[in-house]
């Protein structure tokens, strides 16, 4: 293992409604812990709607405290409330504040964003890992999933795309027996990277350093490491299978070598993700937020706490926000292991071609506002205006603006979709078609409203009733932004947020 750049001490885990999934993962995370002599604050975030459950999790809490005398910190409804109150107490807007940690109920979207902003409060100021709570402290390398050791050398490499590879496979059962997973110490593993300042290495002419897709040279101020990725292995922990048209040509050409291979494989979501050696990147365009460290120095954003794809839209604003961030790839996949099963269904991969989701969407405006060229404006303030501007505008104007996302979208997408077409000789026919036909739907979707406007919203809305709630919610979460700072601060001098560290 390589130099220890940053001490983590701390790990967030968000849950909601599967108290038997809470306690099998903070069973193996104490054990962990144990069996590599570490200490570690625990928190976790419940955001349990059934009482039921939201108790189970509860109990469970506190009889692992008074068995393991561990300490552990639960945020449940009742903290959340006393959270909520000390907010406004200290001049917090309400609707601002219960957006940020509650979400918004009976809009017919989850609010998994939301519980992360309760633990991005809690953990204010320290270097965190979060896992989620259908995880499992056991990983693998990438030597299980190719067979060769490579990529886990003393320097990270940086890379200009995802360094991340895809294996499928057809049950749980086939990836269990090919794949060894081990309890590592994961904090080491995160350890290893977070923190890793590029102006130690920048000075070397044989170093790639032109990173991302606006191809310029970090700054030698203070560019860092600040959050890690690690991979998955088991459930994919994907919203939808269109995803498996978007990966690299070597992901792709291993998993539709043939019809067989691909059919079998785009209905399961067994899967490993990872990258071959410890990366860094200066962009994160499919951070998965299951198993994720920051580094305790930066100011991150908020979560978008409604919706599917909060992770995504938190990378591309964390790189737009803190100066000097790059992405650190960890080569190990964690055990990614819902109770539930769960599967795609045959041509599910083509459902979401002729809309868009609301994370793209979001970091489609990101991508739109132009800095401002005063060295000292700040970025959560730039964004946060620019997107409460919008959310303000009138209803002809806003419309003109999902419009324009959308035909932005669509060109990018076919842009990766027609490169994938160019190899097509070397990749299942099946798999072809299936892009062709997803290529088709892109294309019509852009001729309706209805294929703008992020799809969530349709589900239990018409159309103009859609696009009113795209406008609140994007005018909602700029003044959240406008606000965060001011909230993290708070969270430092409020005790239900940022409890006083046990052990």
């Amino acid at each position: 293992m390589k130099e220890k750049y940053s001490q983590i001490d701390t790990i967030v885990v968000p849950t909601c409604g599967r108290p038997d999934a809470l306690q099998r993962c903070l069973v193996g995370i104490l054990g962990s812990l144990a069996e590599h002599d570490r200490a570690a604050r625990i928190i976790i975030a419940d955001n349990s709607q059934n009482a039921d459950q939201a108790s189970q999790n509860r109990m469970i809490v506190e009889t692992l405290n008074l068995q393991m005398g561990c300490g552990i910190e639960f945020i449940g409804r009742e903290e959340r409330c006393r959270i909520l109150a000390s907010l406004l107490a200290l001049g917090f807007d309400e609707r601002v504040a219960e957006f940020a940690i509650n979400g918004i109920a009976g809009i017919g979207l989850p609010c998994t964003g939301a519980n992360r902003n309760v633990l991005l409060l809690a953990a204010a100021g320290e270097s965190f890992i979060s896992v989620d709570d259908d995880t499992q402290p056991l990983f693998a390398n990438f030597s299980q999933f190719t067979g060769a050791t490579e990529g886990d050398g003393a320097t990270p490499r940086f890379s200009n795309e995802s360094p991340v590879q895809h294996w499928l496979y057809p049950s749980r059962d086939s990836l269990m027996n090919s794949v060894c997973f081990t309890p590592i110490d994961f904090f080491s593993a995160h350890e290893a990277i977070l923190g890793y300042k590029l102006t130690d290495h920048v000075a070397s002419p044989h170093i790639d350093i032109t990173l991302g897709h606006r191809e310029r040279t970090p700054s030698v101020q203070s560019s860092s490491v600040l959050i890690t990725l690690g991979g998955l292995a088991g459930d994919c922990g994907w919203g939808s299978p269109s995803k498996y048209f978007f990966l690299n040509r070597s992901s792709v050409e291993r998993f539709a070598k043939s019809d067989a291979s691909y059919l079998k494989g785009v209905v399961t979501r067994e899967m490993g993700q990872v990258s071959p050696g410890y990366c860094i990147t200066e962009r994160a365009d499919d951070m998965m937020s299951t198993a994720f460290g920051c580094h305790g120095s930066a100011i991150f954003p908020p979560f978008l706490p409604v919706g599917r794809g909060q992770d995504i839209l938190f990378a591309r604003l964390a790189k737009r926000m803190v100066r000097g961030l790059f992405f650190g790839h960890v080569p190990y996949a964690i055990l990614h292991d819902p109770l539930e099963k769960r599967r795609f269904w045959p041509g599910e991969a083509l459902r979401s071609a002729a809309s868009v989701d609301l994370s793209s969407f979001l970091c489609c405006l990101v991508d739109s506002v132009t800095d401002k060229d005063a060295d000292d404006c700040d970025a959560f303030d730039n964004l946060g205006e620019a997107f409460i501007d919008l959310g303000n505008a009138p209803a002809s104007l806003f419309r003109m603006k999902v419009e324009e996302c959308r035909r932005l979208l669509t060109q990018e997408k076919r842009k990766h979709l027609e490169q994938s077409l160019a190899y097509s000789d070397s990749i299942a026919q099946a798999y072809v078609a299936d892009v062709k036909a997803y290529l088709e739907r892109l294309i019509d979707g852009e001729r309706r409203l209805a294929g703008a406007i992020p799809i969530e919203l349709l589900y239990n809305h018409d159309e103009d009733a859609a696009l009113q709630l795209t406008q609140e919610l994007v005018l909602l979460y700029g003044k959240l932004l406008l606000s965060w700072k001011a909230l993290l601060t708070a969270s430092l001098t409020l005790r239900e947020v940022h409890p006083a560290r046990r052990r």
